[in-house]
């Protein structure tokens, strides 16, 4: 079985089978606060409430199906362009970095500037896990796939988030699958993804057609049905100025940390 991982919607080249790891960006829930509010004003979406019309699972999906869209020549994660890349309608996506197979992905480090438009939620997703029928291998099942995402997630440790210095209390909370083989009542749709016409990132990570080499690198243009589970926070508009983001985590199993900030100027 070839194997192979994201972290950060980044390439590591050990994971499970064709497992793609996401580290995100998380965003803010303070230490002091409800889970919905905080007295300077930010506000999380609960986890069961929906946003705009689409529940968690959903926006999700929507965050993948952008992040695989997207050329690696002309891409956020590959900071090969700036974060307003593919985004439209009433969420942005932010996400982390891809790490090209040769490259020490240990120890993840990136500060980045952003800027958004003012009345745009950010969906902060944090070590999120996709696997898909084209990455893994022939004969495998939407239950193959999930159990192979929540595998990994299930070794996610100690994760820590700030916004604005002030510390998330327990971002574990808005994880889409909580327990069980089945991700249920949260788990992500089963969604639909296509490729780049060009430069396709999983290619430009290194990934085969299944996971087989002799199949050849992932083709342009490729279409695959695929599941995510992972860590999801929904943040409600920012307050125009500046915000900035930081997150940290680790996987002990592999060895995989990360210590990751955005700096946010909210525009009018």
């Amino acid at each position: 079985m070839k194997t192979r991982c994201f972290s950060t919607a980044l390439a590591l080249a050990v994971c499970f089978a064709i497992l793609s790891f996401l580290v995100a960006i998380p965003t803010a829930l303070y230490a002091q606060a409800s889970p919905q509010d905080d007295d300077h004003g930010v506000r999380i979406v609960p986890r069961d409430e929906q946003y705009a019309g689409l529940t968690y699972p959903e926006w999700v999906a929507r965050s993948v199906q952008w992040l695989t869209l997207l050329p690696a020549t002309h891409h956020p994660l590959f900071d090969t362009t700036d974060c307003s890349a593919g985004q439209s309608g009433p969420v942005w996506f932010l996400d982390g970095k891809f790490c090209i197979p040769g490259m020490d992905c240990s120890n993840l480090v990136f500060t980045r500037t952003c800027k958004v438009p003012v009345g745009k939620a950010l969906l902060l997703v944090t070590n999120l896990g996709e696997d898909s029928f084209i990455e893994d291998t022939v004969g495998k099942t939407e239950a193959d796939l999930r159990a192979s995402v929540k595998a990994f997630e299930d070794l996610i440790a100690d994760l820590s988030v700030t916004i604005d210095g002030r510390p998330v209390q327990h971002p574990e909370r808005y994880r889409l699958c909580k327990s069980g083989p089945a991700c249920t009542p949260l788990e992500s749709p089963l969604f639909t993804y296509t490729l780049a016409p060009t430069d396709n990132v999983w290619a430009a990570a290194g990934a085969y057609l299944h996971g087989d080499p002799n199949q050849g690198p992932m083709p342009d243009e490729a279409s695959s049905e695929g599941v995510a589970d992972g860590y999801a926070l929904l943040i409600e508009p920012l307050s125009p100025g500046w915000h900035t983001i930081n997150f940290r985590g680790d996987v002990p199993a592999y060895g995989l940390s990360w210590n990751q900030t955005y700096h946010i100027k909210v525009v009018k």
